[in-house]
């Protein structure tokens, strides 16, 4: 190596501009982050300007439409008797000049947030020209009324000012939403606070109209008619369910402060009483007996409304507290950055100096550095950027057989060539280093071959150099001769207890280690660590690019976990991408220190092959071993437990096995129902069972879906219940799915060829969809048994649709082009079901059952009932319910227009032998299909 002289030009040139450069460079820095600081704090103060504005019009929004319901239930409660008759009732005359004066004050609002806002705010100025509509139909109404009201308008006149009202509310709902979109405050504060305007209006909106429906009524001594009782009752549910959302809202603000806390408390001190007297009122309704007057219901409904408004006032102005505080904290930092920056330039000054001195002082750590490499008992190799030897220290000549002014300036690949005895590959640590700006260290087995053709086994790591800037301006080789195993002895007991792979121990010599270990507890006490460790989202890469390239990872994987544990600890492959670590005189504690450092380490791992970066990681499984562990096997069972366990939670995960882990013990409960059912179809213990799907309409075909049980050895019937999640959980689900198609085929077969109007429908698995290959092994199957593929129809959930979107949808279209036909099991139950039905090629929806229960109870339930089949009609794709459990259920899904009926109510399931003689018509059928045989 040449040494740099006090005459170089960059040193000479860096010496002597070096304060000037960073005087320029730290002057540049120190404006820039001042001007983002003060377009930050210009910032922070137009938005507590802007918020303070958008607040407010909210403020005044909310006010008016608690004016206007409480001058809605006031007329109600006079519009049912022209003479008032309670004294507790509020002033009409009072109140609605309270109630214009509310609106006037919100429009003059508005209007200055639209002209003193930026941009063009064209969807509130809509919604603020539908709301001066909307007032203007209720002074035009009121009006009415006032002439009206002597002549008893009655409960039409009634109905027409709640609703129009109520419209006016809503129109004001609509425009506080859309200012909420034009504030520039920050998310964590605009959120919260308009969360809880929102709810707190919606709440007071709903008891509103609760107050008025029965102020009226009330007042009038009447029951409320069916339809208002309705609608009345579902305002209140909707009142109580928005106010617990409002509760939720306010107690999840960042630092509630007391005001905001004491408003939260009063609603749950009131609302008890609330809800008394409203459950009262309503249940008294439908007679016309009310337990409280007139007079009574608006004071306690009136002083609930309040409470809500006052606790939506008190988190607004903490919103704005908070963004004023924001604010004065952003001045704050502006003042100490110029501080700092000030401080800073003198301390550079000062430091500056001494570059004279340091440049010098590089010089001569050089020269020491040099020194110090030429000393060490290990080979050095200096590598620059274009792969040209820049030095050898004398280990390193002596090695190679290349002396220093010789090897100087020649290619590494002339100085230095590896290849791997143990796997015949050649290797290239210097180009990995210099390409992918990382550390390489080799795995066992290579060998240097020196200048005269010497075979030198070595070990060996490659780093790289870095310049200023970051960047790669060479890499350091260091490397040193080892003594290879020679006695052909030594040689074979080598190989008979470590992976050929991996230089590891294998499966027996770590479980001779293993049984050390449990011995060395019971006898002295000590505690140790079994680690079982699998890699994520290794088959990838065997699938992606090959075995060879898995083979490489798997030896890059080793290599690096066995650099980070002790010398003392014992580290396995048990086969594949299973691994093991015995972690000797370890606690539990320790154990998950060293695990998480070797999942740190390869999570950060990138493994290149042929132009492709593959990244994986870690799932961990710890057990630990002490004098009450009971044996080998009931600790590898644990510790793969714990380990399948992490995997399930996602990449790189730790788990640590309890003896009273639900997880694990469900687990192991899979595990054995696993076992139970392999058993079961050796000894052909399962049966298909089937239940009858009714068509609701002429010319639709008869169906049946088929069912799967299990017979238990004593001859009881297991459900699929038991053992399904067990067969998903190891991967069982395509063997068994096939299993259910073929002898289906084979019982149904002669059936199917008697009557041609019957379609059978058999379930297909989330597995079973992601499978590209199962398309035709499936036809093949039906196939071969005879079966028409059109008098198949495959049943599938949402579910297990979107485990793999893309090849489910892939799959169904190539069957449905065989002739299969698809069914849409559960629809309703995901939360997309209208978007994947179409995206997926279905013929037919199965209704979720969830709804069918409730369709004469619950008006939700109906509805979305009576939508799906109107969308179903729109997309030609036929219904069916499932659960019918009742006539009246039936009766009701018969007039939706329904096409398919299915449950209790028409036939419970039954063994497939027993359905088959209903196939041919011998045996009755409910009446529900008089139109389909």
């Amino acid at each position: 190596m040449r040494n740099a002289g006090p005459k170089n030009p960059l040193t000479a040139f860096l010496t002597g501009n070096i304060v000037n450069i960073s005087v320029s460079v730290g002057a540049v820095i120190a404006a820039f982050l001042g001007l983002l600081l003060a377009q930050d704090s210009w910032r922070a103060y137009r938005a507590i300007e802007e918020f303070t504005r958008v607040q407010d019009s909210i403020d005044a929004l909310l006010a008016a439409t608690d004016a206007q319901a409480r001058e809605r239930g006031l007329t109600a409660a006079l519009m049912s008797a022209p003479e008032r008759h309670d004294a507790t009732l509020p002033s009409l005359t009072e109140l609605r000049a309270e109630v214009d004066t509310a609106w006037d004050s919100t429009r003059e609002r508005v209007d200055a947030v639209l002209a003193r806002s930026a941009g063009d705010h064209v969807a509130v100025a809509r919604r603020f020209d539908s709301l001066t509509e909307a007032l203007y139909a209720v002074r035009a109404l009121r009006h009415q009324i006032d002439t009206e009201r002597q002549a008893d308008s009655g409960p039409a006149m009634h109905e027409e000012w709640i609703e129009t009202t109520s419209a006016l509310n809503a129109q004001a709902v609509a425009l506080r939403e859309e200012l909420m979109f034009i504030t520039e405050a920050p998310p964590e504060v605009a959120r919260l606070n308009f969360l809880v305007n929102s709810k707190g209006a919606r709440a007071a909106e709903y008891a509103g109209q609760v107050r008025g429906l029965l102020a009226y009524y009330a007042e009038a001594r009447q029951p409320m008619p069916a339809s208002l009782l309705e609608h009345t009752h579902f305002a209140y549910r909707r009142s109580m369910n928005h106010l617990s959302e409002l509760l939720l809202a306010a107690d999840a603000q960042v630092g509630v402060q007391p005001p905001v806390a004491a408003a939260i408390n009063d609603i749950h001190a009131y609302r008890t009483e609330f809800e008394r007297a409203g459950t009262r009122m309503l249940e008294s309704a439908a007679v016309g007996d009310y337990p409280l007057n007139v007079g009574q219901w608006w004071t306690v409904s009136t002083s609930f409304i309040n409470l809500i408004h006052a606790l939506t006032t008190q988190v607004s102005e903490q919103a704005i507290a908070q963004l004023r505080s924001n604010a004065r904290a952003y001045a704050v930092t502006l003042t100490a950055y110029l501080a700092i920056v000030a401080i800073a330039a003198i301390l550079a000054m000062l430091s500056l100096l001494h570059v004279r001195r340091n440049a010098q002082r590089v010089f001569v750590e050089k020269e020491m550095s040099e020194t110090i490499l030429a000393s060490i008992g290990d080979a050095v190799v200096v590598v620059n950027a274009d792969g040209s030897i820049h030095y050898l220290n004398p280990i390193a000549a002596e090695l190679t057989g290349w002396p220093q002014e010789e090897g100087q300036g020649r290619p590494y690949g002339e100085i230095f060539t590896l290849y791997n005895r143990l796997h015949s590959s050649e290797t290239d640590p210097v180009a990995t280093c210099l390409e992918e700006n990382r550390i390489v260290v080799l795995t066992e087995g290579h060998v240097l071959i020196a200048r005269d053709g010497r075979e030198i086994p070595i070990d060996d790591s490659c780093a790289p150099i870095r310049g200023p800037d970051g960047g790669i301006i060479g890499a350091v080789l260091v490397f040193a001769s080892k003594e290879r195993l020679r006695e052909s002895d030594s040689i074979l007991s080598y190989h008979a207890s470590h992976d050929a792979l991996t230089g590891l121990y294998n499966r027996r010599a770590f479980e001779q280690q293993l049984r050390e270990a449990l011995e060395d507890a019971r006898t002295n006490g000590c505690r140790h660590v079994l680690a079982f460790i699998d890699l994520d989202n290794f088959k990838i890469v065997n699938d992606t690019a090959g075995h060879a390239a898995g083979d490489q990872m798997l030896r890059h994987v080793s290599f690096l976990m066995r650099r980070l544990v002790r010398e003392s600890d014992v580290l396995g492959r048990l086969g594949g991408d299973e691994f093991a670590l015995l972690l000797r005189h370890c606690t539990p504690n320790q154990a998950q220190e060293v695990a998480r450092k070797l999942l740190d380490a390869v999570r950060d791992l990138r493994f290149p092959w042929n132009g492709t970066t593959f990244q994986t990681g870690l799932s961990i499984g710890l057990v630990g071993i002490d004098s009450l562990a009971p044996n080998i096997e009931a600790l590898i069972r644990d510790a793969d437990a714990a380990c399948y366990t992490a995997k399930e939670k996602g990449r790189n995960h730790i788990h640590v096995y309890r003896a009273d882990d639900q997880r694990l013990a469900q687990r192991q409960g899979h595990t054995a129902w696993a076992a139970r059912l392999s058993e079961a179809i050796d000894e052909n213990r399962l049966e298909l069972f089937c239940q009858p799907i009714h068509p609701l309409k002429r010319g639709h075909p008869r169906r049946s879906e088929i069912l799967l049980r299990m017979r238990g050895r004593r001859g009881g019937l297991i459900g699929p219940g038991a053992f399904i999640p067990a067969a998903e959980r190891h991967g069982m689900m395509p063997d068994l799915d096939q299993w259910v198609i073929a002898h289906a085929c084979i019982q149904a077969a002669p059936v199917l060829l008697r009557d041609q109007n019957r379609i059978l429908n058999i379930n297909l698995s989330g597995t079973t969809l992601s499978d590209p290959e199962i398309g035709p092994r499936i036809i093949q199957l039906v196939e071969r048994h005879g079966v028409q593929p059109s008098r198949i129809c495959f049943e599938v959930t949402e579910t297990a649709a979107m485990a793999s979107l893309d090849t489910a949808v892939a799959i169904m279209e190539e069957l449905r082009a065989a002739g299969f036909s698809f069914a849409l099991d559960d629809f309703g139950s995901g939360l997309s079901s209208l978007h994947y039905l179409k995206e997926l090629p279905v013929d037919l929806i199965k209704i979720d059952g969830h709804f069918v229960r409730k369709l004469s109870g619950d008006p939700v339930a109906k509805a979305m009932v009576a939508a799906i089949v109107e969308i179903a009609g729109l997309m030609a794709i036929r219904t069916c319910a499932e659960c019918v459990e009742d006539a009246e259920t039936l009766a009701a899904l018969e007039q939706m227009g329904v096409d398919y009926v299915q449950g209790y109510h028409l036939r419970h399931p039954g063994p497939l032998a027993d359905c088959l003689p209903e196939y041919t018509g011998t045996q009755g059928v409910p009446d529900v299909r008089r139109w389909g045989g």
